[in-house]
């Protein structure tokens, strides 16, 4: 603990010094320690005589930080011997959680001199929480955790858990805070331990995306079950003590965080575009004109528009058959900030053709109205001449947008057929096995089976049994949406991750990232809200999977030859893209 003395050698240096009253070396010999090395020596020393005086020789900030650490006895101590101007800059150092362990400690006389002496907000802060009743969840948000400096290297990190964790009554998870004790993010000891001690051997104290999203689940669990709100529930979380039974696979993670590291692009091409934005942040790539001036756009409404050139981004998320969250990753690049925009966890995104088999093609076999060989044929739904559907440029560019149905009946070319596949062509007009049709992503042939289930039965399936509720339940109800996933919103891809799971048992399990949370006494304070049912039947889920076995394994596949080579594991998966189009009821 003590590097360069022995804890008694410094003991016998101090009081020497004291006693030749040499303190400006007495303060030189204090400066380099930890609050937590002084308070330690405070406990060899005579406190009534020399601990005011170590106290007074010490820098503010430092002096209040030893206060922390010091027994309640000794605190007693130096408040009783304070003038007023001392105690009010010992309190103007500390956070607001260490005042409040104090006062609870003190007697009657002393509790009413510090909050005298406090500021107006501070005191009632102080008040606020004092007035939870005791052993109540508001009344444990203590410090028995173990906090560490965003500026601490792995090695400082780990002296100072060895120091103060024995005191505190959670070491496995520690809280990286800046000067004002805001959290930065949270830090596994196990991370630490696997740290290396390169790169200028500063401990990371950025969260995974997993963490982040873990965070705010519990979070939003805790203001669900306390009936607080998020800023309560947070500080509960921070400092309740709490142990979370999480579903990450740490080995699963680690490898999914070092692909999307996409070190030179080597999976995610950059992509790069323009992108219009109404302000401007300091990480933004801004678009320049020529002139060097910034490329702008100003609006009818008077807004103006700047431009960043922005990337491709993605997102991973990984489930068992469970619904337990295994891996999270949600974006591109290194990760360089604590809850962060999270894509796999917060962000939704049109489904595109991923939607297809969750709900057209799953319910067709459902409801028997099709099977692996039905025969439909690879042509639009609706052609130009039955005008259903709208040709949006040539209306846009004839000025006839403003056009009722009826109205624009008048104009033959303001109607287009629908749907086209991907890639622009309209089909071959020939009759093609489902299999074939679902294999290949055809716009045509999933249009016609979820034509035959209809849009609301496939929209009331994914939004009320498969849990997509981000859907919209006005915009989203029609045929372009629940089946080509051209949607208002669309959905997350941790959601959309969670649906694909039918296609194991036809059972559906809430995807969740924890199982429990325990209370500091190893009590059950909470678990996970998670449900399960079955949503399709064990048959119907074996012939989805055999059938998107294809998209992988058939020549013919949109994904044909990209199956894991491991060790035989099976696989199956489904590929889309997303447009527009929304029209269609």
């Amino acid at each position: 603990m003590f590097e360069m003395e022995s804890r008694g050698e410094l003991v016998e240096k101090i009081e020497d010094l004291v006693n030749r009253k040499r303190y400006t070396e007495l303060r030189d010999l204090l400066l380099p320690l930890e609050p937590a090395d002084i308070a330690i020596l405070a406990d060899d020393l005579d406190d009534e005589k020399t601990l005011p005086l170590l106290f007074r020789l010490l820098p503010k900030e430092q002096a209040a930080e030893v206060f922390v650490e010091l027994e309640s006895d000794q605190q007693e101590l130096l408040i009783r011997g304070f003038s007023n101007t001392e105690l009010k800059e010992v309190l103007d150092e500390l956070y607001l959680d260490d005042t409040v362990d104090i006062v609870e400690e003190m007697p009657a006389n002393v509790v009413k001199r510090i909050l005298k002496h406090s500021d107006p907000d501070m005191r009632k802060s102080i008040n606020e929480i004092l007035k939870y009743p005791e052993d109540s969840t508001g009344s444990i948000m203590t410090t028995e955790f173990v906090d560490l400096k965003e500026t601490m290297t792995v090695e400082d990190a780990l002296k100072r858990i060895r120091r103060t964790g024995p005191d505190k009554e959670t070491i496995n998870v520690c809280y990286v805070i800046d000067d004002w004790r805001h959290l930065i993010g949270v830090l596994s000891i196990r991370t630490l331990l696997l740290a290396e001690e390169d790169d200028s051997k500063k401990s990371s104290s950025t969260t995974s995306y997993f963490t982040d999203a873990l965070f705010n689940e519990v979070v939003k669990d805790i203001m669900a079950k306390e009936g607080v709100d998020e800023s309560t529930a947070q500080s509960m979380l921070y400092t309740g003590g709490y142990t979370i039974e999480a579903t990450v696979n740490p080995k699963i993670q680690t490898a999914m965080e070092n692909l999307m590291l996409n070190t030179d692009d080597a999976y995610f091409p950059a992509g790069w575009h323009e992108e219009e934005v109404t302000s401007i942040s300091d990480d933004d790539v801004q678009v320049y004109n020529e002139d060097g001036t910034p490329k702008t756009r100003t609006g009818e409404d008077g807004t103006v528009y700047y431009y960043r050139n922005v990337r491709t981004q993605a997102a991973m998320v990984t489930l068992d058959y469970d619904g337990n969250v295994l891996a999270m990753v949600g974006g591109l690049g290194e990760k360089t900030k604590s809850l962060s925009l999270n894509r796999a966890y917060g962000v939704t995104r049109q489904t595109g053709s991923t939607i297809k088999p969750i709900g057209a093609y799953a319910l067709g076999i459902e409801y028997g109205l099709v099977n692996w060989s039905t025969m439909l044929n690879n042509s639009p739904l609706y052609l130009k001449q039955d005008m259903v559907i709208r040709d949006e440029d040539y209306c846009r560019k004839n000025g006839l947008m403003g056009l009722t149905d009826k109205q624009l009946k008048a104009y033959p070319n303001a109607w287009r057929s629908w749907p086209r596949n991907y890639g622009g062509n309209y089909g071959d007009g020939s009759d093609l096995p489902l299999w074939n049709g679902l294999a290949r992503s055809l716009n045509t042939i999933a249009i016609r089976v979820g034509d035959l289930v209809g849009a609301s039965n496939i929209f009331n399936f994914v939004y009320n049994t498969l849990q997509l509720s981000t859907l919209d339940p006005v915009n989203d109800v029609g045929l372009a949406q629940m089946v080509m996933g051209s949607q208002t919103h669309g959905v997350t891809p941790m959601a959309l991750a969670a649906a694909f799971q039918i296609f194991y048992d036809g059972e559906y399990t809430t995807p969740h990232l924890y199982t429990r949370v325990l209370d500091r006494d190893g009590n059950i304070y909470m678990e996970s809200n998670d449900t399960s049912y079955q949503a399709l039947t064990p048959q119907t889920a074996y012939v989805m999977n055999r059938l998107l076995k294809n998209v992988l394994f058939s020549s013919v596949g949109t994904a044909s030859g990209r199956y894991p080579n491991s060790n035989g594991m099976e696989a199956f998966g489904k590929t889309g893209t997303a447009s527009c189009v929304v029209g269609l009821r």
